[in-house]
């Protein structure tokens, strides 16, 4: 279920993987409406319409304009490459270690875990085959190995390990945090901890990061009509609890934002309640409402492909699947007569919606 619709089903323990459930903030079809959603509403209004204006009127007019609509559409981003390791000092294995075996199978691991999702984690080795003796420098395998904008400030663990042929030996470790505050950008850094010691050589660089893009919504009119059917478990298979209709009307919003991925159009779409062409037992009592929210389309989004756009505070989020054909939007999401514990479970969203 969709917690934005505030119907709750009697089964609890249904979880989201099972029923490919899924939830989002904002308002919805059938949700009541409330202060925060008619805020968001004017929101997209307002800044639709003052971007625009603003666009047209004074980006002709004076340079500053032009530069300053330049510098918003990239961002240059700091980023550093860490091309060697020379580890300096380590603390030996008891009686186990590259230094007794005498072999030089010596290798460090990286790992570096970050909260930004569009960044890369790092998690993998580097090693040195020469002979067993400080100083090693290390330039294989991860290395070179570059950190992204995104990465700097977070920790990287540098762990020693001893290559045996049966079981690996732990020597030691240490953390380094590479700062975007490095002002000086050194070429190098040298890391203590304890036992252990090693050097960085380091590469800085900046890359520039492309903005998307603003784009025009050429659709200018959005007419159909929305049904929601639920079952929770309490129907049979192919009964319903209940079955909703909305007549859908929107208002264009006049510029899509860039961030919306691949969105063709957004509309503002106030829903209306068909009370004659709907039945409820009262378990989908709280979906027997007028509402309203921004909705759209988008050709590719993620890995979802073709999907239908939900937008909230500046947000987009992907509501379901969608397909555009001509003036003719028709949108999905949900299941019907899901089998959970002898018992069927329907939550079930389409609409068809011309588009012009």
């Amino acid at each position: 279920m969709r917690v934005r619709y505030g119907l709750v089903f009697a089964i609890t323990s249904l979880t989201a993987s099972a029923c490919d459930t899924k939830s989002g903030s904002g308002s919805a079809p059938g949700s009541v409406d409330t202060a925060e959603e008619a805020d968001a509403d004017t929101d997209a209004d307002t800044d639709a319409d003052t971007d625009a204006d603003t666009d047209a009127d004074t980006d002709a007019d004076t340079d500053a304009d032009t530069d300053a609509d330049t510098d918003a559409d990239t961002d240059a981003d700091m980023q550093l490459t860490i091309t060697a390791i020379t580890l300096t000092s380590v603390q030996d294995v008891i009686n186990d270690t590259t230094w007794f075996e005498g072999n030089s199978d010596v290798y460090l691991q990286l790992q570096q875990s970050v909260s930004d999702p569009a960044c890369a984690d790092i998690n993998d080795n580097t090693w040195v085959y020469t002979d067993a003796a400080l100083p090693l420098t290390f330039t294989q395998g991860v290395l070179p190995v570059t950190i992204e904008d995104c990465a700097l400030d977070t920790s990287l663990t540098i762990a020693a390990w001893d290559d045996d042929s049966v079981l690996d030996d732990y020597m030691d470790e240490l953390s380094w945090v590479p700062s975007s505050e490095s002002s000086d950008k050194p070429s190098s850094v040298t890391v203590t901890s304890g036992n252990m010691s090693v050097t960085l050589d380091l590469e800085w660089g900046s890359f520039e990061v492309e903005e998307p893009e603003d784009t025009t919504n050429l659709y200018t009119s959005y007419e159909g009509t929305e049904w929601l059917a639920a079952n929770n478990g309490a129907s049979s298979a192919g009964e319903l609890n209940c079955e909703i209709e909305w007549a859908l009307s929107g208002k264009p919003v006049a510029t899509i934002s860039g961030s919306c991925e691949n969105c063709e159009f957004l509309f503002n779409v106030t829903y209306t309640l068909d009370k004659s062409s709907s039945y409820d037992d009262g378990t989908c009592k709280g979906f027997l409402s007028d509402s309203y929210g921004t909705y759209g389309y988008s050709s590719g989004f993620g890995s979802y492909g073709a999907s239908w756009i939900y937008s909230y505070d500046s947000n987009y989020y992907w509501w379901g699947y969608g397909d555009l054909d001509g003036s003719e939007f028709v949108y999905q999401y949900g299941y019907t007569d899901y089998p959970y514990n002898s018992l069927y479970y329907t939550y079930y969203q389409s609409g068809l919606v011309t588009v012009q």
